[in-house]
């Protein structure tokens, strides 16, 4: 059993954590833009609306992706958007957006 109160439970759980993207994973967002909205510029918008609903899901449940032991200390992890892969790191109330990919993508 949980030793908090149920209050603090509750308290704990609506917590929201900023999300803050960094330049590279901008850079990320707008190439991919790009790519699709040269053949579909709504498909484009549509992939970054989906982007940015999946990744403000962080903001609740920064935990919820896959850890990324190779880079600890720091708690890098990893969720998967549609084909798209999202790495992020946590720290005290943030989550960090690194990096944005296609998993069709060479890195």
């Amino acid at each position: 059993m949980d030793s908090q109160p149920w209050h603090e439970q509750a308290s704990a759980a609506s917590h929201r954590m900023n999300i803050q993207w960094t330049r590279p994973a901008l850079k990320d967002a707008a190439r991919l833009y790009e790519f699709i909205a040269s053949d579909n510029p709504v498909i484009a918008a549509g992939m970054l609306e989906g982007i940015r609903a999946g990744t403000a899901r962080l903001s609740q449940f920064p935990q919820m992706g896959e850890r990324l032991e190779k880079y600890d200390p720091r708690h890098v992890r990893r969720i998967f958007i549609g084909p798209y892969e999202v790495r992020y790191e946590v720290k005290n109330d943030a989550v960090t957006i690194l990096r944005l990919w296609h998993a069709r993508e060479r890195r």
